[in-house]
């Protein structure tokens, strides 16, 4: 859970992050059912 909110605070950082897709699939393997609702609503 906690590894879910760090990588879901990292991805509120992303525009500074060029790296941020590398995050983005980090995050969507560990929190697969929050990130779909994150695709949503970007």
């Amino acid at each position: 859970m906690t590894t879910c909110l760090f990588f879901y605070f990292l991805k509120l950082y992303n525009s500074l992050y060029f790296h941020h897709i590398f995050i983005f699939l980090f995050y969507n393997v560990l929190c697969k059912k929050k990130t779909n609702l994150f695709i949503k609503y970007r």
